[in-house]
């Protein structure tokens, strides 16, 4: 059956009220006659496949072309801007008002409840089910409605019923959009807004959306799923962060979480009362979820080191939710095998299943994103060093703090583990790699996973003894020898610069080695990561040279070359066969690891 292309659409709703009720007889959502998809069922699905050549063309790799932006052309006003979110954005070829328009809207300061705020989302049809488009409904004065649809949609150019031209709901939105769904762009790199209100780089925002998945975007843009005239209970992402902002103001730490006010999120918790006599907590508590502006304003004075604005703690809370929807496919694939095991399948989502294939995609794109900050920052910092004044005045981002390159470590070492304690099959599929996640990831081939991130933070040794407990279960699991041996000696370099004394990590767990006290000659010393400076201390900001050579690497650490020496079974892979350090019959770095993994008798100690 054909049907009409889907387009991709913005519905903007602004009482400006702290009241989640003002307003609402006015909304547009609620007054346009479309359908919602949590009131029907789907016959047929939409099976986007990743476009990989293009999701990459904008790496981190900077060229001296993309400096020309700063400099001479920067007077007066600069030709590019930096938004709220991070991203920067070149607006040189813009109209003079558009210009305007984009430096009033992203030079605000946060000093009252925001303008906008982002209230509602879901996926809509019209009535005759021929046309598909995402809503999204925020807050400000007055309704503006703004549809962006496929070029084969009737929406195919930019519409905004506030006949302001350009938009800013649209401008705002699309920032916002962007700042999730661009995960392998260079935050240092301008993007190129277009006159329509978004940046070029998004291409197709419809499909940019439904790869990641409408409800895995709302939970990382704090807005809820549903029709407002529905009244649905908050979300469980937005009752965790703003349990988390009460955590937070009241310096919670993250282990001590679970047993924080844990009966606010209980079912029989009642969200709906405002007020709640002699707890202020729970007060609190109810007001975040009641308004969507509150919980945006409060969350923006927290410091972004506190739990909801942690961006690498997000990102792996992220994962947690792929994870979480890829068990729920899986359930239901058993229960209905004919119906979920195929994305053809009646009951088959409109965005696609959710299977192995979209988690294993989406759990890159979220390794991905960490390590191009890592490595962007990592850059900022050297342009510094040399005294480059590249992007002045277009608010370029700070380097990585100290707590930052902790926290990104931490979040890898716990997606690796999330990972590798998944090496079974979650559903049908006619190849392993289409049914069994671990060995998509990491079992059946090298891409890099993980690794390539946690090269450029080998300075956070603090989880060495966590990652040699992961490499003990991939071992025993089976994984390719090239994988395999780049980490061991990633773990041979955190032992080694941990041993220097020149780089103690950064975070809860940090401490050089108790058996290699004080500091190599430096003749001996090896390399410093990109984003650690040699002469700085832990506490000191990161420094960058760029991308260390491994074979030095191997050549000034004894250990690291002892570690990689691990041969590879008969079919080519660590682990299974006993290939691994240590030689014992899990395979793999074996419970009693070699000189290399000294203290090989502790239990597995989590990413802290």
């Amino acid at each position: 059956m054909n049907r009409a292309a889907p387009a991709f659409y913005f519905l903007a709703v602004f009482p400006m009220s702290l009241s989640p009720t003002t307003g609402m007889n006015r909304l547009s959502l609620e007054s346009m006659p479309l359908q919602s998809r949590s009131h029907r069922q789907m016959a047929s699905s939409q099976d986007d496949p990743v476009d990989r050549s293009t999701e990459r063309d904008s790496d981190v790799d900077v060229d001296e072309d993309d400096e020309s932006v700063s400099g001479d052309s920067m007077e007066e006003h600069p030709t590019v801007v930096r938004s709220p979110t991070g991203l920067r954005y070149n607006i040189g070829h813009l109209s003079e008002e558009t210009q305007e328009v984009v430096r009033s809207l992203f030079g605000e300061i946060v000093e009252e409840p925001l303008d906008i705020t982002l209230k509602w989302c879901d996926r809509l049809s019209d009535q005759g089910g021929n046309d598909d488009f995402y809503a999204f409904q925020m807050s400000e004065v007055v309704p503006r409605s703004v549809r962006i649809g496929s070029p084969q949609s009737k929406y195919g150019e930019p519409e905004c019923r506030c006949g302001a031209k350009p938009c800013k709901h649209l401008i705002w939105l699309s920032d916002l959009i962007a700042s999730q769904v661009l995960y392998s762009h260079n935050p240092d790199k301008p993007l190129t807004l277009n006159e329509r209100g978004y940046a070029e780089e998004l291409g197709s925002p419809f499909k940019r959306i439904s790869e990641m998945r409408l409800d895995v975007l709302a939970s990382s843009l704090h807005c809820d799923v549903g029709h407002p005239a529905s009244k649905p209970r908050p979300s469980t992402s937005r009752k965790a962060e703003a349990r988390e902002i009460l955590a937070s103001v009241a310096e919670v730490d993250e282990y001590d979480l679970p047993n924080f006010r844990p009966d606010l999120q209980e079912d029989d918790f009642d969200h709906t009362s405002l007020i709640h006599r002699s707890d202020f907590e729970a007060t609190l508590f109810s007001l975040l979820l009641a308004s969507h502006s509150l919980t945006a304003w409060v969350r923006s004075q927290l410091r972004p080191s506190d739990l909801p604005r942690d961006r690498f703690r997000l990102i792996h809370q992220r994962v947690l939710r792929v994870l979480s929807d890829l068990d729920a496919y899986s359930a239901a694939s058993r229960d209905h095998p004919a119906t979920r095991a195929s994305p053809g399948g009646a009951n088959a989502d409109v965005e696609g299943p959710r299977d192995v294939a979209w988690a294993a995609r989406s759990i890159e794109r979220c390794v991905e994103e960490i390590r191009v900050a890592v490595a962007s920052a990592a850059r900022r910092q050297h342009r510094q060093e040399d005294g480059d004044s590249y992007g002045d005045g277009d608010g370029e981002s700070a380097p990585l703090a100290p707590w930052e390159r902790a926290s990104a470590a931490r979040a890898l070492v716990r997606i690796l583990r999330a990972v590798a304690e998944r090496n079974t099959d979650a559903h049908r599929g006619a190849t392993q790699d289409d049914r069994n996640l671990y060995a998509r990831l990491v079992g059946n081939r090298d891409t890099g996973f993980v690794r390539a991130a946690l090269e450029l933070l080998v300075d956070q040794n603090q989880f060495v003894e966590e990652l040699e407990d992961i490499l003990e279960l991939v071992g025993a699991s089976g994984v390719v020898t090239g994988w395999w041996a780049g980490m061991k000696r990633v773990v041979a370099r955190m032992r080694s610069w941990r041993g220097t004394g020149t780089g103690k990590g950064t975070g809860a767990g940090a401490g050089a080695d108790r058996s290699r006290k004080g500091k190599a000659p430096l003749a001996t010393m090896p390399p410093p990561p990109p984003g650690f400076s040699r002469s700085s201390s832990a506490s000191s900001a990161p420094a960058a040279r760029g991308d260390w050579d491994e074979g030095e690497a191997q050549r000034t650490s004894a250990q690291g070359a002892a570690s990689a020496a691990a041969g590879p079974s008969r079919d080519g892979r660590a682990g299974s066969a006993g290939g691994g350090a240590g030689g014992s019959s899990r395979g793999g770095a074996g419970s009693k690891r070699s000189s290399v993994d000294a203290g090989s008798d502790r239990g597995p100690k989590r990413a802290r």
